[in-house]
């Protein structure tokens, strides 16, 4: 297996489970992990598609944080650019795994943005006597090809943006960014309903 680094991008995979309606109808799954333990998915075992990682229902939050977006924080904080994305149609797991549901506690369920704040957080603690940190957040969606501020005020809902001008906002602990980041979910769930891009 290479090294996450090998490739200025990397590619992790994660087969969600069935869900209940899939359940009801018996259905199965077309897509599996190959069992040669190799990062591959086949799909109905015609064909076989090789990525960085791939995690199955098996694999908990935490694998995936560990894997993936704990090597790449340390990567951050080396002063290296780095972006963690979810991409999928809907009902794939994105939300899930992100994260962006997240209601304030830790739990064992908890998505990747939290895990990821409260490790750059306690990461910057060890080091405020060395250095000086600035810390910023934005919370966008990104619907085809169009970027949805969800930091904007509670009372602007049209919140599609046409160019540069998102809200940033400064933090300086873990909570003030989980605050965000449920009020951000907070505006996505309260604007979903009247968009069909949220």
């Amino acid at each position: 297996m290479s090294n996450f680094f090998d490739t200025p991008m990397s590619v992790a995979v994660r087969l969600r489970p069935m869900n209940s309606m899939e359940l009801e109808c018996k259905s199965s799954t077309a897509v599996k992990r190959t069992p040669d333990g190799l990062p591959h998915v086949s799909v109905d075992f015609h064909e076989s598609f090789a990525f960085n990682y791939v995690f199955d229902q098996r694999d908990t939050q935490k694998d995936l944080f560990e894997a993936c977006v704990q090597t790449r924080l340390k990567r951050l904080l080396q002063g290296f650019d780095v972006t963690i994305l979810a991409y999928g149609q809907k009902g794939c797991g994105k939300t899930y795994t992100m994260g962006t549901d997240f209601n304030g506690v830790m739990d064992d369920k908890v998505g990747l943005i939290p895990r990821a704040v409260h490790y750059l957080f306690q990461y910057i603690s060890t080091l405020k006597k060395s250095y000086t940190f600035r810390v910023s957040c934005l919370f966008v969606k990104i619907y085809q090809e169009e970027l949805f501020d969800l930091l904007l005020p509670r009372n602007n809902l049209s919140s599609r943006l046409a160019g540069p001008g998102l809200t940033e906002l400064e933090v300086s602990s873990a909570q003030e960014v989980t605050d965000h980041l449920m009020r951000g979910f907070a505006k996505r769930a309260e604007v979903g309903w009247r968009s069909p891009y949220l």
